[in-house]
């Protein structure tokens, strides 16, 4: 128990205060109304166009966007004035779909994958337009491939984000290239719509996929999807590393060992069901 809240702190009785109790209610169904406002077909919306979809006065609406990006419920789009859920929904959003911690499931399967390859092991997932890492284990080597729990990236960005668009249905893919302006991120990201599709049948066709000198010059990755046993796409398993050593002999030695790391994670989800 946290020092001084072992005793409860005595205080005169006090009237309850009937019109901040309808401040609070009115605060909250505002936050919630302005958070049901995204979706795939709208992921990103300015200040201006919340306050009109939700009618209340742009300079409300700007106190309650700055709270709602304080606590990571919405996040900056790039722009200065443009919002789309945060990586905050995450410890909410997932909970009822998935039946499994998924970051649990997947914690000592990442450490072994780690240990056989020495390189950097990232846990990735899809919120909304976004590939976002929740977990990783770095390379025990100085020069090392370095992330944090929360980066995130557009679905078309690294081998993760394009192992996350296969596992996607067609339609899916199609409305997202659509709505998303494809820009370089990075030191060579694709812009191409054409090679993204290519990535996709490639990723989809083999059960991984390879990428170097994309998001970072010098930098090499593999990913395979974490699925469940409808098939279903929870996640990726993404080891990256420098170029120079992770060559592309260590990239097609590693990649058995994704596969097989994906496996093991199927049936420990399964299992733990």
């Amino acid at each position: 128990m946290a020092p001084g809240l072992d005793q409860p702190e005595m205080r005169e009785p006090q009237t309850r205060d009937l019109g901040d109790d309808r401040y609070n209610v009115e605060a909250v169904e505002r936050f919630v109304r302005i958070c049901a406002l995204f979706s795939t077909e709208r992921p990103a919306l300015s200040s201006r166009e919340i306050a009109e979809l939700i009618g209340i006065p742009l300079r409300t609406t700007i106190k309650l966007l700055a709270t709602l990006t304080e606590r990571d419920l919405l996040a900056r789009d790039g722009q200065a004035d443009c919002y789309r859920l945060g990586f905050g929904w995450l410890r909410f959003g997932a909970a009822p779909r998935m039946p499994i911690d998924i970051r649990r499931a997947a914690a000592p399967i990442m450490r072994a994958l780690r240990d056989q390859t020495n390189e950097t092991v990232i846990l990735a997932v899809r919120i909304g337009d976004m590939r976002v890492n929740v977990d990783y284990v770095e390379s025990r080597h100085t020069l090392r491939r370095v992330t944090h729990r929360g980066s995130e990236t557009p679905l078309h960005v690294g081998a993760g984000g394009r192992t996350l668009l296969a596992g996607l249905p067609d339609d899916e893919v199609a409305a997202y290239l659509a709505r998303t302006k494809l820009v370089n991120i990075g030191y060579n990201t694709p812009t191409d719509p054409e090679r993204i599709w290519a990535d996709i049948h490639i990723t989809r066709a083999q059960g991984y996929f390879i990428l170097t000198n994309e998001i970072s010059e010098g930098g090499a990755s593999v990913s395979v999807p974490l699925k469940d046993y409808s098939g279903e796409t929870l996640g990726t398993l993404t080891v990256g590393g420098p170029l120079f050593r992770f060559d592309d002999k260590a990239r097609q030695e590693a990649v058995p060992l994704l596969m097989n790391a994906a496996s093991k994670f199927l049936y420990d989800v399964e299992h733990d069901r």
